[in-house]
């Protein structure tokens, strides 16, 4: 069995050469998903946790066009389906809130009480402190899917609104005793998540009340947001995680679907994330390169 799929994934990479070679085109990429046809595209992984790495790859300025690409394919969708969307608000909202959080990181370390300790500290551990956030909004996550363990139908904007407060309201707690940890002061803490918090609340009930108008919308709203705040990743993917916007949970291996159904009343396939990234960097690598690493991940896949 393993010998003919092994046969398989070097027939297929031959053809792809083949084609590639035989055939003059500006897009050899596209040349390499017809040759697959017959499978309909390469395989997809159901879920990546690596999402946010392979996103940071691409550069911030291909993040944002990712997310311009989404937003153009949502208003598309509302203009096919006759629905009045602008997507302008949460854009500016998305903008203030990478501003605000941005300051906060500068800041983080100079709130510490002990100005000898801050003039020797470069600076948090932001990866650490990313992910032990993490898994403490983890914590919080399970709590309220224990209150709500099986979300029914879409929130009205009033019912998403307290959702969001109640949940930010307990991330801002979880962290205030994270940066009371690494020495920074409670108060400053407090009010240092105290400016993101507002933005972090209007920017999903904006995206969840367009999102309402056409379950369509929701995957190209959530797939375009991510992307904006992929410069400030670190601090804000763990509480996006916990309100249900991204690929997983607010932790890497924790699924996404039951906050997306519990704040926006749909949930996105777990393919799409990867298939809109994987996309975007076949866009900015030679074909040669995405075949090699077809075969060797199919090879992988196969082999264990």
């Amino acid at each position: 069995m393993r010998l003919s799929l092994v046969s398989l994934a070097l027939s297929a990479t031959a053809s792809a050469l083949q084609v590639s070679f035989s055939t003059p085109s500006t897009r050899p990429a596209g040349l390499i998903f017809e040759t697959f046809s017959w499978w309909n595209k390469p395989p997809i992984p159901k879920f990546n946790t690596h999402f946010f790495e392979d996103a940071i790859k691409l550069g911030w300025q291909k993040a944002h066009d990712g997310a311009v690409e989404q937003f153009e394919l949502a208003k598309r969708l509302a203009e096919e389906n006759k629905i009045n969307f602008n997507i302008t608000p949460l854009v500016e909202k998305a903008k203030m809130l990478i501003d605000a959080t941005r300051e906060l990181r500068e800041q983080i370390f100079l709130l510490h009480p002990d100005e000898e300790v801050a003039a020797m500290l470069d600076g948090v551990d932001l990866d650490g402190f990313s992910e032990e956030f993490g898994k403490l909004l983890e914590d919080v996550q399970r709590s309220l899917e224990a209150q709500f363990p099986h979300p029914d139908g879409a929130p009205s904007h009033e019912e998403r609104s307290g959702r969001v407060r109640a949940a930010l309201s307990q991330a801002k707690e979880s962290f205030v005793r994270l940066s009371v940890a690494h020495g920074i002061e409670e108060e400053k803490a407090r009010e240092s998540f105290g400016k993101i918090e507002p933005l972090v609340h209007d920017l999903v009930v904006l995206a969840g009340d367009l999102a309402e108008q056409h379950p369509k919308l929701l995957e190209a709203i959530l797939i375009g947001g991510i992307m904006l705040i992929i410069p400030e990743n670190l601090l804000l993917r763990p509480i996006f995680g916990l309100l249900g916007w991204g690929p997983y949970g607010p932790v890497k291996g924790s699924f996404a679907a039951w906050a997306q159904r519990f704040f926006f009343g749909a949930e996105v396939e777990e393919g799409s994330w990867f298939a809109a990234l994987q996309r975007w960097t076949m866009n900015e690598v030679p074909w040669y390169k995405w075949v090699y690493g077809w075969a060797r991940d199919t090879l992988k896949a196969i082999f264990g």
